[in-house]
């Protein structure tokens, strides 16, 4: 039993850090037309995914990177290209 309990208590910590990041989103497609929506990323991850809503109001799903500090540059699930940035 103590033997679980150490193991517990040194694992803890590990998956404590390891949570996902949402932020909401703006920015400009490969056309200039605005998009909003949200972004989401595991901690310590340069790869992004979410869902962005263009201005026509339909619904993309989109993979980019963060390029800079809340900034993230990526395509929708159409091939159209995006510049974000979070909030």
């Amino acid at each position: 039993m103590k033997l679980f309990l150490m193991l517990l208590f040194i694992t803890i910590p590990f998956f404590a850090f390891a949570y996902d990041h949402n932020y909401s989103a703006t920015g400009i497609d490969g056309k200039g037309n605005p998009v909003q929506g949200a972004v989401y990323s595991n901690n310590g991850d340069i790869d992004v995914g979410g869902e962005i809503t263009d201005e026509n109001g339909a619904l993309h799903s989109f993979q980019g990177k963060w390029n800079g500090y809340g900034h993230v540059s990526g395509e929708t699930d159409q091939g159209d290209s995006l510049e974000l940035d979070t909030n």
